[in-house]
């Protein structure tokens, strides 16, 4: 037979046992009545906390069996994982949960702890029927959460969900919004079912909303972005995905990896604000049923190495292919002044780029340099970016340096593939041979009237374990973008 124990004032043998988590051969059901100013520490497995409606407990929990809420709860719950916590309809729980069990929500629950984290483990599980107010509350999912037929999650103010490695479920109704980040990372899964919608912004003022995914989402239900979403790893769309614009916030659906729709995907402006609504593709965007871009600042952009198979209906504005042509050049070489030695002692000739360099996030696949041999030398060069090592960071080409001529000639090394150059990269030839009188000679732009992007990228050269700048002068180097 089961214990019950009604709490006004607990008895202490009761309090003690619950609180030091002892076994015993029966269950016990604690009952917190309105009044009630003592609370357990501990609910042991097998064993019942129930809050009754009207009562208000602050509690500072550890579960292990089952907590049931129908009045008010506030306070910190751990709840193991062969807890249950069940927050009935009309009740409210305000207490900050980390959660290993079962975690059923069909009232309401507001956490007011601002900045705090609402901690769902590996093997925890979240139902929310009810109404979810993450407000100002971080979540972070490795186990189950699911948004239940008729429920509604709400999170905002600046915080963030992450998904890490756990699976998202929504049935309901789940809203980003005011300035919050949703993270699907570590091979995560969210996924809105038919009957559910998934909104990215646009509730409240909407603005700052960015979904990064890193994983995978699956749409069968209605997915809204009013915002900014990132997708870099498998969006499947089998329902209604929309890019559409609220109020003056310009939604952009960036598609950097694979975006499959087999629905109906709408890149819809719908209203008199002259605000662009963009999706951009730079990965992979296949259409399989039908796909619309309709309005007058409507615009879908494919970028560089985009890929676009329209292979089901495609209605409203076309596609605009965003690439420039090409060859595009980003430093050229107006001034040949001077040679200078690349051998052992000064195995490397570099242009140094800063992050105030206009080359910073140039995409490049041509590096040209003027070049001779003076002297008998032979081996290889190797020509690129190099780290600060020396080592190669990438690498666009090597040259049999016997092969050069004693006259300078200019030399093209072309990368497989586009390189984004980066602030700190240095770019340019390392040779390691030769000696004080045999080289591979460099040459340099030496006139200061034309420097090539005046101080933010300048001429380096490796000696003595170093690398020593030459902020007055460029390596006469040109470098291009030959493909996309």
């Amino acid at each position: 037979m089961n214990a019950t124990f009604a709490y006004l004032g607990v008895s202490l043998a009761a309090f003690l046992l619950l609180a030091l988590n002892v076994p015993r051969a029966e269950a016990a059901t604690t009952v917190i009545e309105q009044g009630a100013t003592a609370f357990p520490a501990t609910v042991q497995q097998g064993d019942t906390l129930v809050i009754e409606q009207g009562a208000e407990a602050n509690l500072s929990l550890t579960n292990y069996g089952t907590v049931i809420n129908r009045g008010t709860v506030s306070g910190t719950i751990a709840n193991q994982e062969s807890g249950r916590i069940l927050n009935e309809q009309g009740a409210t729980m305000g207490a900050l949960v980390d959660n290993r069990g079962a975690f059923e929500n069909r009232g309401d629950y507001a956490s007011p702890q601002t900045g705090e984290t609402f901690e769902n483990r590996a093997t925890g599980r979240v139902d929310n029927y009810g109404y979810f107010d993450a407000h100002t509350l971080n979540v972070e999912n490795r186990g189950h959460f699911a948004v239940m037929p008729g429920g509604t999650f709400v999170i905002f103010n600046g915080v963030t969900f992450t998904n890490d490695g756990g699976q998202v479920s929504n049935s309901g109704t789940f809203r980003l919004s005011k300035a919050t980040e949703f993270k699907n990372i570590n091979g995560g899964a969210v996924v809105n079912n038919a009957g559910g919608e998934f909104f990215s912004g646009g509730y409240g003022t909407g603005s700052g909303v960015e979904f990064v995914n890193n994983a995978t989402v699956g749409n069968a239900g209605i997915f809204t972005n009013h915002d900014t979403f990132y997708n870099n790893g498998a969006f499947n769309n089998s329902g209604t995905l929309y890019n559409r614009q609220v109020g003056f916030i310009a939604p952009l659906f960036a598609n950097a990896g694979t975006l499959d729709n087999s629905g109906n995907l709408l890149n819809l402006d719908d209203s008199d604000m002259p605000t662009p609504v963009t999706v951009r593709n730079s990965g992979t965007l296949n259409n399989w049923a039908s796909m619309s871009n309709t309005g007058t600042d409507a615009v879908i952009e494919n970028a560089c190495g985009a890929t676009f198979n329209n292979a089901g209906t495609f209605a409203g504005n076309p596609a605009v292919d965003t690439c420039p042509a090409h060859p595009t050049v980003h430093m050229p070489a107006p001034t040949a002044s001077a040679g200078y030695g690349v051998y052992a002692a000064k195995p490397a000739r570099v242009e140094y780029v800063t992050a105030e360099s206009q080359l910073a996030g140039d995409s490049v696949d041509s590096i040209t340099l003027r070049l001779k041999k003076v002297g008998a030398i032979s081996g290889d060069a190797q020509v690129g970016v190099l780290n600060g090592d020396l080592s190669v960071k990438k690498l666009f080409g090597t040259l049999d340096v016997s092969t050069l001529t004693e006259s300078y000639a200019d030399y093209e090394f072309k990368a497989d593939g586009l390189y984004a150059i980066q602030p700190g990269d240095r770019i340019g030839i390392k040779y390691a041979g030769g000696s004080g009188s045999s080289w591979v000679a460099a040459m340099l732009d030496l006139d200061p009237a034309g420097q090539f992007d005046g101080p933010a990228s300048f001429h380096q050269h490796y000696q003595s374990g170093a690398w020593h700048s030459n902020e007055g002068r460029d390596l006469y180097m040109t470098l291009k973008q030959t493909n996309g």
